[in-house]
């Protein structure tokens, strides 16, 4: 399963496309097949991207708002000679690392609309992280419509009913355990 792994901050979206599969996650053999990070969200961003097999990109360009980041880390995933992917569907889930998620959150998740709102309600636990997390998740579920959204730090399945993939959030800043949980998750199973 190839999962999406964003990491969005005040002014940045970390990323990393992994591929996994229960196998892998129990032998430690996920594959990272691609990460980047978009810095200084709001104006002249600095872009750095690195992809197996490829040299690495480093590239700046205006980047006004989160959704116009992670609409550009999508676009680098499928760039013709940088990217990995021939087509963003081939991305079948998108874990999200949410900061804090209070008392409410303490394992990975699917998000629903409950999950989205209880995010919501921890803000204020983390006023620079959270928000940016909650636009990460929506312009992921703008951009790829029919794939689950899993977050961790606080978990949760955000995924509208009757979702094909379905999406969580997984609370912990290690990119191969969100896209370990996601898979699991997306597969119908718990978290480790």
């Amino acid at each position: 399963m190839k999962v999406l792994v964003l990491n969005c901050g005040s002014s940045s979206v970390k990323f990393q496309l992994v591929e996994t599969d229960e196998a892998s996650a129990s032998e430690g053999r996920d594959r990272a097949l691609a990460k980047g990070i978009v810095e200084n969200i709001g104006g002249a961003a600095a872009i750095r991207f690195e992809a197996e097999g490829r040299r690495p990109l480093r590239e700046t360009q205006e980047v006004l708002e989160h959704k116009l980041a992670v609409e550009g880390c999508l676009e680098l995933l499928t760039r013709p000679g940088v990217g990995v992917l021939q087509d963003r569907r081939e991305i079948e889930a998108v874990g999200h690392r949410v900061v804090h998620g209070g008392e409410r959150f303490k394992s990975s998740a699917l998000i629903d609309d409950d999950v989205l709102a209880g995010i919501e309600e921890c803000f204020e636990l983390a006023p620079l992280h959270n928000p940016p997390n909650v636009k990460g998740y929506r312009a992921a579920r703008d951009l790829l419509p029919s794939r689950n959204d899993a977050v961790r730090g606080a978990e949760g399945e955000i995924s509208p009913a009757g979702a094909g993939p379905r999406i969580f959030v997984v609370p912990t800043n290690e990119e191969i355990l969100i896209a370990r949980d996601t898979m699991r998750l997306a597969s119908g199973r718990p978290p480790a």
